[in-house]
């Protein structure tokens, strides 16, 4: 009855805020007319690659441009400064950093955790044990190795730059050199693989996914390049300048407010990964630069003012790590405010109210990966230690952080490594600072509310949005809502299908 009536008095709030609040009456879910504004971001045209890199594509923007204005507990002096021409790595970390990373490791609990890991995997790669150890075993002596059809060159490219990383930080030169002679062999059959992988018809002057996905190449000559032999460098240079001049990656095409779905957040890959060749003769600084203007339209139209995506969080946060390396990269390189855009700063808003009551009960979110996710942990200890005093965020990752890490994260988590100032048994689901019971987002029709900030609270998420009309993965689930009370969730939703009958709905 408790429940009942809790979910009755919610729903009862709304109406009454609808009657009182005209902002609820502007977001009201009629049809777009024909004539709606927000239909004129429809892209219509077909364009030139020179055109997208030139930025001289005049898109219709319905929607106001934002200010990265909230500097509050940036750690400013921690982003430091882009390696000198020919100093590696250089992307998003340096040499000089070498020192503050080893202390990392020696003086966090996480740090100590990964190193313990990166122990254990990659002595299999040295015993020769599983797919990529045999590689690492054929990749001694020969670049012409035949891998197997279903290789999984990101994550054995991801070990080789976490071993790069290890062999240069702890100055085992005998190591990183056999790292770089495997790695230089490696990149060789990778670019020929990447090189007999047809273009995608429909998709010219598009860069191939596979040369970006989630960095992985760049980084893996990022970690390893001073210890690759002097030929196969040039080898990677040239390659990645032949695919990459001219050449735009997803969300570069669009008018500034469709880049803001999960295919936006992957092709963010690319900018940080054409650093690798910034001081080379023929790089073709406008990916980078176009890059960023991608990057400040994500922060600006997937995340609403009050910090909520446009998408479910599983498909928000996968690929978002790679979007804070380069923003990252980018204050390396003098341009620090995109931490300071004020909807990726309320992003941990949205994450606290989207936790249940009971943390274990993992957060909720609306779209196709259903209402059940867990957090990032590596996006959220990326924003902890360039966030450092934001207790929100300290508190998101305290609770998505997991006891114990059972495989390799990508390598920025060996450079950032940092720890939460408390344990989530700790917080306890309660958040550090004060904060209303209840979250609404406008611009996505999307209500929070809750009757106490405990364990055994009420928990209401109610979706009384417009149409989504834009590229996404999103719902238009009217009437959509999810229940928790007593510890646990007993009014959950269902996952890909938009049929009704696979959702809880009013």
């Amino acid at each position: 009855m408790k429940i009942a009536i809790t979910l009755l008095a919610c729903i009862g709030v709304q109406q009454l805020q609808a009657q009182s609040n005209p902002i609820f009456n502007a977001y009201q879910n009629d049809t777009l007319l024909a004539s709606d504004a927000a239909l004129k971001e429809q892209p219509t045209m077909k364009v030139s690659s020179k055109a997208v890199l030139d930025a001289s594509i005049k898109w219709h923007n319905p929607y106001d441009k934002v200010a990265n204005t909230n500097t509050k507990n940036i750690a400013f002096e921690k982003f430091g400064k882009v390696a000198p021409k020919g100093v590696y790595p250089r992307l998003f970390t340096s040499p000089s950093e070498f020192t503050t990373i080893q202390q990392q490791w020696q003086n966090t609990k996480i740090g100590k955790q990964l190193l313990q890991l990166a122990t254990v995997e990659l002595s299999k790669l040295a015993s020769g044990q599983g797919v990529m150890g045999r590689a690492y075993k054929q990749l001694q002596t020969t670049d012409t190795v035949t891998l197997p059809t279903n290789f999984p060159y990101n994550e054995f490219a991801n070990q080789l730059a976490i071993q790069g990383l290890l062999a240069q930080v702890q100055q085992q030169d005998s190591v990183f050199t056999l790292t770089g002679k495997i790695a230089g062999n490696f990149l060789q059959v990778w670019m020929r693989y990447i090189d007999n992988i047809k273009e995608v018809e429909g998709k010219d002057g598009m860069v191939k996914e596979q040369l970006y996905n989630g960095a992985k190449i760049a980084k893996l000559f990022d970690f390893t390049a001073t210890a690759i032999p002097k030929e196969q460098r040039k080898a990677y240079i040239a390659f990645m300048l032949k695919n990459t001049t001219n050449h735009y990656s997803d969300g570069m095409q669009l008018p500034p407010h469709w880049r803001r779905w999960n295919h936006i957040a992957m092709a963010l890959a690319y900018p940080l990964a054409t650093l690798s060749l910034e001081h080379e003769k023929g790089f073709d600084k406008r990916i980078y630069d176009r890059g960023l203007e991608v990057l400040q339209d994500y922060l600006t139209y997937t995340f609403s003012p009050e910090g909520m995506s446009t998408e479910g969080i599983t498909y928000t946060f996968n690929a978002f790590p790679d979007d804070l390396l380069l923003m990252v990269a980018a204050a390396k390189r003098g341009k620090t405010d995109f931490w300071a855009h004020p909807h990726f700063r309320n992003i941990a808003d949205w994450l606290i109210y989207a936790l249940a009551p009971n943390p274990n009960a993992l957060w909720w979110s609306y779209g196709d990966t259903g209402s059940a996710s867990e957090l990032n942990w590596l996006m959220m200890m990326l924003m902890k230690y360039f966030l450092p005093t934001d207790e929100k965020v300290d508190y998101l990752f305290a609770n998505a952080l997991p006891k114990s890490i059972d495989k390799l994260p990508d390598v920025s988590a060996f450079v950032f490594a940092i720890d939460p100032d408390k344990t989530k048994e700790q917080y306890a689901g309660i958040p550090p600072i004060t904060m209303p019971l209840t979250y609404f987002s406008a611009s996505r029709g999307s209500f929070t509310a809750r009757n106490k900030w405990t364990k055994q609270a009420v928990r209401m998420q109610f979706e009384a949005r417009h149409d989504t009309y834009f590229q996404s993965h999103d719902h238009a689930d009217r009437g959509a809502f999810t229940l928790a009370a007593h510890g646990r969730m007993w009014v959950v939703d269902g996952w890909r299908s938009t049929e009704s009958k696979y959702h809880s709905v009013i």
